[in-house]
């Protein structure tokens, strides 16, 4: 069973979701650091999982190229670093670090 072009709909909307909590934590509009983190812990591992999914998800490509299956594995692997991103930022917010402890 497979959700054709599902992928692209489930990664735009969690790491959607993410960076807009982690914006607003950046704005100071949320106040507690912890809800922020473990929002955003939970979304990284959703997406993370979704990617990883092959058997479930199967990616909608925008080109007619024959090579479908390297195309299929470049969007996974953007899906999965944008997910691993998410679980670092939700990590630092859950332990309540500063945002300079990531080094960036």
């Amino acid at each position: 069973m497979t959700f054709g072009g599902a992928m692209e709909a489930i990664f735009l909307v969690l790491v959607g979701a993410a960076l807009f909590s982690q914006s607003w934590q950046l704005l100071g509009l949320y106040s507690d650091n912890r809800t922020t983190g473990l929002l955003m812990l939970v979304l990284g591992v959703i997406t993370v999982l979704a990617a990883v999914s092959a058997s479930l998800y199967e990616p909608m490509l925008l080109s007619s190229s024959a090579d479908r299956a390297t195309e299929a594995m470049v969007m996974k692997v953007v899906i999965v670093s944008w997910g691993i991103y998410a679980i670092v930022a939700g990590a630092q917010y859950l332990w309540d670090f500063d945002e300079r402890a990531n080094g960036f």
